[in-house]
C-alpha cells in the first residue's frame, strides 16, 4: 500500500500561487499584455505640438512649453515630441468633465459607466427604463443606448441609461433597440414594434 501524502497549509498556498501565475503566463488578453500610459494635455497643447513636430511652429513669442499642459497622470512632464509620437503610435482619447472637474465622458475607448458619468446618467433616472418594471435597486446597470461593440456606441451620459440585471440581460438576448425622447423610454422588438406597458384592468363597477 502506498503511503498517503499529507500536504501541509503552506504547500497548499505555494500550489495556489504557482497555478494563478501559470494562468496568467497562458493569457492572451491584449489588456494584459499591453501596458496603458495616459498622457495629459489641452487641445492646444496637442494642436501646438503638432505644428512644432512638422516645422511650422505656432508657439508665440515669449511663451514656453511650461505653460502648457503635458504630463503624465501622476505629474512627470512629458516633451511635445514624445506627445506626438504617442499620438501617433497609441489612442487618443477625449474626456470631457464637468465644472467640478469630474469625468462624465470617456468617448470609445472606456466601454463601462464608471463614476461621474454613471452618475450623471442616473441623475436622469435611477429606476430600471423597461416598460412596466422601474425597479430601483443597488446595483442598477448603465448601458448603451446605441450598442457600444455593434454600433460604436459612446460612453457618455446621452447614450446610457438605466437597467436592472434582468432587463439588462434581457434586451441583449431579444436584441431590443431602446430610444428616449421628450415622452419617456421607448423598447422595440427587431421587427420594429413597440414593448408597451402592461395596461391595468379598469375598476369593477360596484
Amino acid at each position: 500500500m502506498t503511503p498517503r501524502t499529507i500536504r501541509h497549509d503552506a504547500q497548499r498556498q505555494f500550489d495556489a500561487v504557482q497555478t494563478i501565475f501559470a494562468k496568467a503566463a497562458g493569457t492572451r488578453e491584449i489588456a494584459d499584455l499591453v501596458p496603458i500610459v495616459n498622457i495629459i494635455c489641452t487641445e492646444a497643447t496637442l494642436n501646438a505640438a503638432i505644428s512644432e513636430f512638422f516645422g511650422t511652429p505656432s508657439m508665440p513669442d515669449g511663451h514656453s512649453w511650461r505653460e502648457h499642459l503635458c504630463e503624465t497622470v501622476d505629474g512627470t512632464p512629458v516633451n511635445p515630441y514624445d506627445l506626438i509620437v504617442a499620438a501617433l503610435l497609441g489612442n487618443v482619447r477625449r474626456v470631457l468633465t464637468d465644472s467640478c472637474g469630474r469625468v462624465i465622458d470617456l468617448g470609445r475607448k472606456s466601454r463601462l459607466f464608471k463614476g461621474a458619468a454613471r452618475e450623471a446618467v442616473l441623475l436622469t433616472g435611477d429606476r430600471c427604463s423597461w416598460p412596466g418594471c422601474h425597479m430601483r435597486c443597488g446595483n442598477i446597470q448603465i448601458d448603451h443606448l446605441q450598442p457600444w461593440a455593434r454600433a460604436a456606441g459612446l460612453t457618455n451620459p446621452i447614450n446610457g441609461g438605466p437597467c436592472c440585471p434582468v432587463h439588462n440581460r434581457a434586451k441583449h438576448n431579444l436584441g431590443i433597440t431602446v430610444i428616449r425622447d421628450e415622452t419617456g423610454w421607448h423598447h422595440y422588438r427587431p421587427d420594429g414594434t413597440e414593448i408597451a406597458p402592461r395596461q391595468q384592468p379598469p375598476p369593477q363597477a360596484a
